[in-house]
């Protein structure tokens, strides 16, 4: 076994950081109405609720969601589309955010402004 390379330990802890990073609202979004759809959404339809490519590319990279071509006949013609679905690691990254308090900053701030007046 070789030892690892700083460059290397680096590059493993980078990877574990982004791991760690909490969902955004915009991707807690899109999560939650993958996990509403039984078993997967075309895509169009997270278009349509506002969710871009984007955010459906990095879901899938990050192993939040699945995505899986499928054709269908529209008017008798074929036509390929996308279906997304929601992996058991994006179900976990919600239950994981919605069991976290989050501290609003005002409130940080009110007890900086009791403590000077007191």
């Amino acid at each position: 076994m070789t030892p690892l390379t700083s460059a290397e330990i680096g590059r493993d802890a980078m990877a574990a950081r982004r791991q760690k990073r909490h969902l955004g609202t915009k991707a807690h979004d899109a999560l939650e109405l993958l996990a509403a759809a039984s078993p997967s959404c075309p895509e169009p339809l997270l278009l349509a609720h506002g969710i871009k490519i984007e955010m459906i590319a990095g879901l899938v990279r990050k192993g939040l969601a699945t995505a899986q071509t499928e054709a269908v006949n529209v008017g008798g013609r074929p036509v390929e589309i996308v279906r997304v679905g929601i992996t058991d690691a994006g179900r976990k990254a919600l239950e994981d955010r919605s069991t976290q308090t989050r501290v609003p900053l005002f409130a940080a701030a009110g007890s900086a402004t009791d403590a000077i007046a007191s």
